[in-house]
């Protein structure tokens, strides 16, 4: 009986270790605004990777582009959408939620590119 539960505990062990390797890790910043632009993390351009920190992420990284509200332009958003928070439907690639455009993908740095590099959107 105790070898069992030894197994099982090495095999949870296992399963949630390979869990933790498979993070991605992913860009979160945004653009700024017209009065205090983020030039490291620019609205159409790669981020920059030496003044942007890469972070873990148990979910999807994405880009969010949303009407600037007020604010002059569009705010683009970059960060990780945690696993809890994903819907089984969603893949890698853009599409248009509540009238925001979102893009999703799964390897490190992924968020980082420009948005025209994820175009055309599904």
């Amino acid at each position: 009986m105790e070898a069992i539960q030894f197994a099982l505990g090495m095999f949870l062990l296992a399963v949630v270790t390979l869990q933790r390797a498979a993070a991605v890790k992913c860009f979160v910043c945004d653009n700024g605004d017209a009065v205090s632009p983020n030039f490291s993390c620019p609205a159409e351009g790669k981020v920059s990777f030496q003044a942007t920190k890469l972070q873990e992420c148990d979910g999807k990284c994405y880009i969010r582009t949303r009407h600037g509200h007020g604010k002059g332009g569009a705010v683009v958003q970059r960060g990780c959408l945690p696993t809890s928070w994903l819907r089984t439907f969603i893949q890698d690639g853009c599409d248009v939620m509540n009238s925001d455009i979102w893009c999703f993908c799964d390897t490190e740095g992924c968020n980082g590119k420009r948005l025209g590099e994820w175009f055309p959107m599904k």
